[in-house]
Order: C-alpha cells, then sequence, then structure tokens
C-alpha cells in the first residue's frame, strides 16, 4: 500500500492509507505476483544492492552524528541522525529524526522512511533500485545532514 493522503503540514499521513492499492483481503497487493516477477522487479542484481547498503552502513558508522540502529544481510538500514549535543538525550533523538524525516520527504531529493525499533525512532533506508550509486548515498546522508543541522539551529 502506499501513503497517499496528505496532512495539512505538506507530508504524507502515517495514519490514511491509500487502499485503492490493496488486494481484496486489504492486505496484499492486488498483483501478487508483481513483487516476486523478476522481469518487472527493480532489483537486478541483489549482490549490488546489498554492496551498497554495506557501504551506507560503513558511512554510518564512520560518521559521528549518526547511530547505526539496525542493519540485515540484505537492503535495508535503519539508523539515526544523532548531533553531538543531543547524544545523551533518546527523546530529543527520537524527536529530531521524526521532524528530519519529514523535512527530507518533503524535499523530494531522497526517498526515506521511518520506523520505531525497540522504542526508538530511526531513519530506514531501503535500496532495490539498480540505478543507485555510490553517491547516491553520500546525497542521502547530506539531505539528512543537512536537514538535522537547520532544525538544531533553528
Amino acid at each position: 500500500c502506499f501513503l497517499h493522503e496528505k496532512t495539512t503540514a505538506g507530508r504524507p499521513d502515517a495514519t490514511r492509507l491509500d487502499t485503492r492499492f490493496l488486494g481484496k483481503d486489504s492486505t496484499t497487493p492486488p498483483f501478487d505476483g508483481f513483487l516476486m516477477d523478476p522481469a518487472l522487479s527493480f532489483l537486478e542484481d541483489p549482490a549490488q544492492v546489498t554492496s551498497l547498503a554495506g557501504a551506507l552502513r560503513r558511512r554510518i558508522d564512520d560518521a559521528p552524528d549518526f547511530e547505526l540502529i539496525a542493519a540485515g544481510p540484505l537492503s535495508i538500514t535503519c539508523f539515526r541522525y544523532r548531533p553531538q549535543p543531543l547524544a545523551a538525550d533518546a527523546a530529543r533523538v527520537d524527536e529530531l529524526n521524526r521532524r528530519v524525516l519529514a523535512v527530507v520527504q518533503d524535499a523530494g531529493d531522497v526517498f526515506l522512511t521511518g520506523t520505531e525499533l525497540a522504542g526508538r525512532f530511526a531513519l530506514r533506508a531501503c535500496i532495490l533500485n539498480f540505478r543507485t550509486e555510490d553517491a547516491d548515498l553520500d546525497t542521502l546522508l547530506r539531505a539528512i545532514r543537512a536537514a538535522g543541522e537547520r532544525l538544531v539551529s533553528a
């Protein structure tokens, strides 16, 4: 399903789903074979996207203002923007990341979602498109960092 409705702030409202994209049981896509058909998939080379996900994780580990929260063997990486002045205050870091997500989504330069893991809000990057390149990882982290810096200084 896809987020479709917008709030008055102009960003997707996670409480409203566009159910036109759900199957008759309201939980599955109406085109059950679509997601599994390699001819229709954006994921042409699984090794490429898992390699890029690993590169993203290394960048996050190397950056003092990011925190890796969860990383599995596939292309999903969960992390947080955690600037040093707020690092000790988990609640403020959660709120900052919620706001960073909204700013990044509104800008539309990169695609990013959020999730809650072990009671902490995290940013969630999932690399699937075969056109994703190493430079796109830098673009993603720059967009998050710029949004975070603006919000912290405001």
